[in-house]
């Protein structure tokens, strides 16, 4: 009987042990997941920052770049314009017309002696 009661206590230890064993195991398991899950989120939550900042930026370089088109585009208009617009002397557009053909030589005479006096 000792022998079975020794056999049978040998047998509850490895039993016990083999239990704890599992459960350990069923922890670091259970440890490795809970890290996957951890580290998953982290990364998840890392990416929504970056592609919100990249939206971010993309939506500034936007404004940037329509107010400098549209400075230029002023700039432009200003240039276009003040090239278009006469000039304020009046000879100097009487000259220009003769130069362009618009009047005669005898035209041009007779007009800048009325500016004249």
């Amino acid at each position: 009987m000792d022998e079975k009661n020794g056999g049978g206590s040998e047998k509850k230890t490895v039993n016990y042990m083999s239990k704890k064993l599992d459960e350990k195991g069923q922890s670091f398991n259970e440890f490795i997941i809970y890290l996957i899950f951890v580290w998953g989120l982290v990364l998840t939550l890392l990416g929504a920052i970056l592609l919100y900042a990249k939206k971010s930026a993309e939506k500034m370089f936007e404004k940037m770049r329509s107010a400098k088109n549209a400075t230029q585009t002023k700039k432009s208009f200003e240039k276009t314009r003040k090239k278009e617009a006469p000039e304020e002397n009046p000879l100097k557009i009487l000259k220009l017309r003769l130069a362009k053909g618009e009047i005669t030589k005898k035209e041009y005479e007779e007009m800048k002696k009325a500016l004249e006096t």
